[in-house]
């Protein structure tokens, strides 16, 4: 995957990264340096930590793409109507629109997955330099 340099370690300076690919809905509230194991604070929530609208915010920015393509299909659709085009295209075009949601979905869903598991660790490890 590739990566993104995020920001620098508070420490050491080593570049902290972020890997592209993935949805970026939620994330850990640490980044931990790889080079030394610091804890850097970042400005991101896991899913269990958001409000409603942080939640509404994200679902928003993520999916506008889909609001401007549910729009555009609307239009479509209408259009195919009014001038008595082929409705197997838009029968595609709707099917196409569903399993792109859905796989956008699955992906989603394993990402908050994955950062709610990292985030655990991370709590785990803030819960034993404090001790």
């Amino acid at each position: 995957m590739q990566k993104f340099i995020t920001s620098f370690c508070g420490a050491c300076e080593q570049e902290l990264s972020l890997e592209l690919g993935t949805i970026a809905f939620c994330g850990t509230t640490h980044i931990e340096c790889e080079k030394c194991g610091t804890l850097n604070k970042t400005n991101h929530k896991p899913y269990s930590l958001m409000t409603t609208s942080d939640v509404i915010g994200k679902v928003f920015k993520n999916f506008v793409f889909d609001l401007i393509f549910i729009g555009s299909l609307f239009l479509f659709i209408v259009g195919l109507y009014l001038g008595r085009y082929n409705d197997a295209l838009t029968l595609v075009s709707g099917l196409g629109f569903i399993v792109y949601n859905a796989i956008k979905f699955i992906l989603l869903k394993k990402n908050i997955a994955n950062v709610e598991i990292s985030q655990k660790r991370i709590n785990e490890l803030i819960k034993k330099r404090e001790e």
